[in-house]
């Protein structure tokens, strides 16, 4: 891990609707800020939804849902790894069977929302933006210092053509590195 402090990675609106080329969300915005970002796959798996998942995507508690969590970060000056942003998908288990480059670790596919377009869907999305005191494992694996007494609480609901809830995620970023943009017209 690095100890420098670089600008933080600005995101905007277009990270998520247009990207940068192949990239989208936080590998869109810290390619177009000139980083290098890294990710890393800490889990994959089909699970019971969490009770607020659950409610967010409007199944039953502990229905089948695919979790897929990863921790993504940049490389900061000095060449070492800047851990930025905790996230977790969790996909409506009957799209995952629908669209089963979903399964598959991050890294052999674009990304969760790119891979559902190609795929048909038409998406539509909702976040809520709060700050909270991190978790242990939070503190932990964002390297966040005895300083960052907050993190970056975000939950994106994806919906399709019809409506249906077809992912939400949850994103806990490090403030110190992330800036959210906003532009309305």
């Amino acid at each position: 891990m690095t100890t420098a402090s670089p600008a933080p990675v600005v995101r905007t609106v277009a990270d998520q609707t247009q990207g940068f080329g192949v990239w989208r969300g936080f590998l869109a915005a810290a390619h177009r800020d000139g980083r290098q970002p890294w990710t890393v796959a800490l889990d994959v798996a089909d699970v019971p939804a969490p009770p607020d998942v659950a409610e967010r995507m409007g199944v039953p508690d502990g229905a089948t849902v695919l979790r897929r969590t990863r921790l993504q970060g940049h490389l900061g000056d000095d060449g070492g790894e800047i851990p930025i942003l905790l996230s977790t998908a969790w996909i409506d288990a009957a799209v995952a069977d629908q669209v089963p480059v979903l399964r598959q670790p991050p890294g052999v596919f674009v990304g969760v929302r790119a891979e559902l377009e190609q795929a048909g869907y038409l998406l539509r999305y909702k976040e809520t933006v709060t700050a909270r005191l991190p978790s242990e494992r939070e503190r932990e694996l964002l390297g966040l210092g005895g300083y960052i007494l907050a993190v970056l609480d975000l939950w994106r609901t994806c919906a399709d053509q019809y409506g249906n809830v077809v992912d939400v995620t949850r994103v806990v970023a490090n403030p110190a590195y992330v800036t959210l943009e906003f532009v309305y017209p």
